[in-house]
């Protein structure tokens, strides 16, 4: 990875701290991604996608929305999401099923 992009479409909701990659080797990138909600949220969207660049940005293998509440209630439902949430799982503070409530 050599790019993210980390946008709160509503930043009355959602605040975005922190969208950063770090290089930990030659070979393996970290991608650290902080937020703030501001309001408790029932229905949160998440859209990823990966892109190749050839001749500008192109989205390549990977360009998904997802119902994250859902996709939390039954994770079997998206095989991407699965294969995405599966990565960062250990590494995240998503712990429990919406709705999520503000904490301060």
């Amino acid at each position: 990875m050599t790019n993210a992009v980390c946008e709160s479409r509503n930043k009355s909701w959602i605040v975005v701290n922190t969208c950063r990659l770090r290089a930990i080797q030659r070979n393996k990138t970290i991608l650290n991604v902080i937020v703030t909600m501001l309001h408790p949220a029932n229905s949160i969207s998440l859209r990823l996608q990966v892109q190749k660049k050839a001749s500008g940005y192109k989205p390549w293998v990977i360009d998904a929305t997802f119902d994250v509440c859902a996709f939390l209630r039954n994770p079997h439902s998206n095989p991407i999401g699965k294969m995405a949430f599966k990565q960062f799982k250990e590494f995240s503070s998503i712990n429990h099923l919406c709705p999520y409530e503000v904490c301060f």
